[in-house]
């Protein structure tokens, strides 16, 4: 496809279309309903192929424009007029039609004129003016069928907009078709009146497909900084207060008609099952649209503030919409989306930073943010009215600036829309928490093992929402609405065991919930570390906030994944007789690689705040070694062998607190194929560390926590060739291959392990006789366990 072609333009020839006579449009629409037929219901093979290549055939033909509206006219139109019309088959064929209109004008633009392509987009609009006014006598239109139509209007409408003569009046026009009212009298009177509507629904669809669809135009770069540029999206941006005022329309008659009139203010009990309730008021056509009206009005808004930098401070009626709906629809998919898209666009965002001292310059960008960049970020034009609720244009500063005092305060609601959405959003993590805790307390065991399916999708997406909002407003992991804590007690001592009792906040309080819950929520509430490493690595968290932080959120965080990585979790484990599936060992080794990483995150957080910090980090996880070995717990000891896996690799070096884990490994169980595989993975991965110290480095004083000193390095690297020996015929291909890697990095230190005494030589003849010992044992053991291979 020509690039000009691609984007709609004027200079691409238009062969006139054939015009096809009521015959020939009956042959075909036979054909194509017996291909369909055959497509779906034959048994044979080869009839499926040839059906499926003359479908094929036919959507790339020019006569499937003709065929496809004449179908869309014939079978949803004739129906209204005739009920005997109706024909079994109908839907498919309309949703044939339908998905081939919108795939020739994606895939055959150049077949239509710019004046043809508004045509189009009118016929189809009209159709569903029709079936509004007539809804009563015929069936819904599909979800489906409804997407498709509105994905090609809103082709229509860009690449007609490449000519502003054409119609440049798409998005006013469309705006205005969406509060067309119902065919019933009740919609007059009802709250909803013009909105929930089979033409509502179209048009915030087709408004919702238009970012979309500009980003798919071939612009310069194909980046978002070009396309934004492009004339179709700066004949878009334009009209942003009216598309929002749009979905603030139908948020706010949403909520209307959800609560119950005697609510007069308030924030409805999360979770509740609110968003269940559907419209009691209005038509049976109001009650059918009202959620696709809802759902598609959030996704209207996650789009346009995907493309654009929204100002919605200056859209105080859509902050108040949203959060009047955010405990109505907690539970739905479409609202967390549109929290994770609107939070970062809040004028306060990234600024409440009563971690970190007084808040930045309202002009000066965040050094971290979740925002991505654009060309500009859209404004109010000096022609365009104030949003509805909000006479006057009030300086962004001011309101920021009360937002900034409110949050410290704890009156957010009382600041307008901004401050009313942060609440609403921070009121429902608090209810969110005590269901959790409420869950918790009814049900014994770290993991739910019934929270399958919209539960666990409700839990990663609330989880979502929580890192977002942390990004922009890190004082809440600390205290509720920023409360900011004295110099004392950010120099508390971070206490490194896990399980040490801790005053959380809200957002704290959940993230420890979601941690404890189950893998997969773990997973999700543990991105927060990333944030505080973004924080840190920015230098915008001092040491004494990352040290406290570190002291209420590290532990429970470490102490939920041992848990969670435990191969006899209810995660993982299989029923009684049963091997575990394929699919759930290779996602158990996904959760603890990447648990590894948080591991590694957190010791070099803990180690930013001192080496002291880092090194009984380290020294309690070797202790956790030793407590598993000597309770015999050999399912926790491979997860310590694991994770500690991914501190050699992170590190670098064998680290000296560390030093401890290696030496039990002696103590590991004879009889447990995969300690002896985690073993092996370790000191395979450490193989290198232990060779002959590079004189180059002699002199230098490495950390406590990087290497081990030589002659403990022998002592380990002794007794790791011993364990490995001793755990050979448990997996001898991975095992041997460790013994190899040792043997060639460490075999200098064969007969250095018995020193009576840590770090101090025992003399050339004490070691020289030790080392021919153990190398006759070595050959000995190699003679009797492989005959086939040479001891050299």
């Amino acid at each position: 496809m020509s690039e000009e072609s691609g984007r709609g333009g004027t200079t691409a020839l238009h062969a006139p279309l054939p015009v096809l006579d009521e015959e020939s449009l009956s042959v075909l629409e036979r054909r194509l309903e017996e291909e369909l037929h055959v497509l779906f219901f034959d048994s044979r093979p080869e009839a499926k192929t040839a059906a499926n290549a003359w479908l094929l055939q036919f959507q790339e033909s020019p006569e499937a424009w003709q065929v496809s509206r004449h179908l869309l006219s014939q079978r949803l139109l004739l129906p209204l007029q005739d009920a005997s019309a109706s024909r079994d088959g109908d839907e498919q064929l309309v949703m044939v039609a339908a998905q081939t209109l919108a795939w020739k004008v994606v895939q055959q633009p150049h077949h239509l004129s710019l004046e043809e392509k508004k045509q189009l987009a009118c016929f189809l609009l009209q159709l569903v003016v029709s079936l509004q006014q007539a809804q009563d006598a015929c069936p819904a239109l599909s979800v489906a069928v409804l997407s498709r139509l509105s994905e090609c209007i809103a082709h229509c409408i860009i690449q007609s907009a490449a000519d502003a003569s054409v119609w440049s009046s798409a998005l006013p026009d469309l705006l205005e078709f969406a509060r067309l009212p119902g065919s019933s009298s009740n919609d007059l009177a009802s709250p909803s009146f013009g909105l929930f509507s089979l033409t509502c629904c179209t048009a915030v669809c087709v408004l919702a497909a238009l970012p979309d669809v500009l980003k798919g135009l071939d612009a310069p770069s194909r980046g978002v900084r070009r396309v934004v540029e492009t004339p179709q999206a700066l004949s878009c941006e334009k009209h942003w207060i009216a598309v929002f005022d749009l979905a603030a329309d139908i948020l706010v008659a949403a909520a209307q008609t959800a609560l119950p009139a005697s609510a007069s203010g308030g924030v409805a009990p999360a979770l509740a099952g609110a968003s269940a309730r559907s419209a009691n008021s209005g038509s049976p056509s109001a009650s059918r649209y009202r959620s696709l009206c809802v759902e598609g009005a959030l996704q209207l808004l996650v789009a346009w503030m995907g493309l654009w930098d929204a100002p919605l401070a200056q859209h105080a009626t859509l902050c108040r919409a949203l959060a009047q709906v955010t405990p109505l629809l907690a539970k739905e998919a479409a609202l967390t989306d549109c929290l994770v898209a609107a939070l970062p666009k809040l004028p306060a965002y990234m600024q409440l930073w009563s971690l970190s001292g007084p808040p930045q310059s309202l002009h000066q960008a965040p050094k971290s943010s979740s925002c991505s960049s654009r060309s500009r970020a859209l404004e109010v034009g000096r022609e365009a009215s104030s949003p509805a609720g909000t006479p006057g244009a009030c300086d962004p500063a001011d309101t920021s600036q009360q937002v900034l005092r409110a949050w410290i305060e704890g009156g957010l609601q009382a600041t307008g829309g901004e401050g009313e959405l942060c609440a609403a959003v921070v009121t429902q993590l608090v209810a969110f928490s005590e269901l959790l805790r409420r869950g918790d307390a009814c049900v014994s065991g770290a993991w739910q093992g019934d929270e399958e399916g919209e539960e666990l999708a409700l839990l990663l997406r609330w989880g979502t929402v929580v890192q977002t909002l942390i990004e922009g407003f890190p004082g809440l992991l600390l205290g509720d609405f920023g409360a900011a804590f004295s110099a004392v007690q950010a120099e508390v001592k971070p206490a490194v065991k896990p399980g040490a009792p801790e005053t959380q906040s809200v957002c704290g309080d959940l993230l420890v919930q979601l941690w404890r819950r189950q893998p997969q929520t773990w997973l999700c509430a543990s991105n927060v570390w990333g944030v505080v490493k973004e924080l840190r690595r920015d230098q915008l968290l001092p040491l004494p906030i990352l040290r406290l932080l570190l002291q209420r959120l590290a532990p429970p965080c470490i102490s939920s994944m041992l848990q969670h990585c435990r191969r006899d979790s209810p995660a993982w484990a299989a029923a009684p007789g049963d091997a575990p599936l394929p699919e759930t060992v290779e996602e158990r080794r996904l959760f603890v690689e990447t648990a590894g990483d948080v591991v590694c995150d957190v010791f070099f957080l803990y180690d930013a705040c001192g080496s002291e910090d880092g090194r009984e980090f380290l020294h309690s996880i070797a202790q956790s070694m030793q407590a598993a070995l000597q309770q015999r717990d050999a399912a926790g000891a491979e997860v310590l062998l694991l994770l500690s896996d991914s501190l050699v690799e992170g590190l670098n070096g064998i680290p000296l607190p560390l030093a401890p884990l290696f030496l039990c490994l002696p103590a590991l169980p004879d009889d447990d194929p995969a300690c002896a595989a985690a073993a092996a993975k370790i000191l395979k991965k450490a193989a290198i560390h232990f060779t002959e110290e590079d004189p180059e480095y002699a002199g230098l004083n490495a950390p406590p926590t990087t290497t081990c000193a030589a002659a403990l390095l022998t002592q380990i690297w002794t007794v790791a060739l011993q364990t490995l020996l001793r755990l050979l015929p448990l997996d001898p291909p991975l095992v041997a291959d460790s013994i190899l890697q040792l043997t060639t990095w460490g075999g200098h230190h064969l007969g250095g392990g018995a020193e009576p005494d840590e770090g101090e030589g025992a003399g050339p003849s004490r070691s020289g006789a030790v080392a021919l010992q153990e190398l006759e044992l070595f050959c000995k053991f190699v003679e009797e366990t492989a005959p086939q291979q040479s001891a050299q």
